[in-house]
C-alpha cells in the first residue's frame, strides 16, 4: 500500500521487432539483466508475437524510472544488433 505522499509511477513501453525470433532473442537476452530489482521497482515483460511489451512501476524518484527506461532500451538494441551480426 502507498504511503500518503507516496508517488508512483507507471510505464509501459512496447519494442517491435522484424519478427517473433528477433523479439525472442532480445528477450531472453536481457531478462537476466533485470534481476534482482532494487527495492521500489517492479518490471515485468511479455512477449506478444514480434514485439516485447515491457511494464514497469517505480516508488522510486522519476528519474529511476527514466534510467530504467533507458536500460531496456539501450540492452535491446544492443541484443539486437549482436543478433543480426551473428545471423548466418
Amino acid at each position: 500500500m502507498p504511503q500518503k505522499d507516496e508517488k508512483i509511477y507507471e510505464a509501459m513501453l512496447v519494442i517491435e521487432f522484424e519478427n517473433p525470433r528477433e523479439a525472442n532473442i532480445v528477450f531472453s537476452s536481457i531478462s537476466p539483466d533485470n534481476k534482482p530489482l532494487p527495492k521500489g521497482l517492479e518490471l515485468s515483460a511479455d512477449i506478444e508475437g514480434g514485439r516485447v511489451v515491457f511494464h514497469i512501476r517505480c516508488r522510486r524518484p522519476i528519474m529511476s524510472l527514466l534510467a530504467t527506461l533507458d536500460d531496456i532500451l539501450r540492452m535491446s538494441a544492443l541484443a539486437e544488433r549482436i543478433s543480426k551480426s551473428i545471423r548466418l
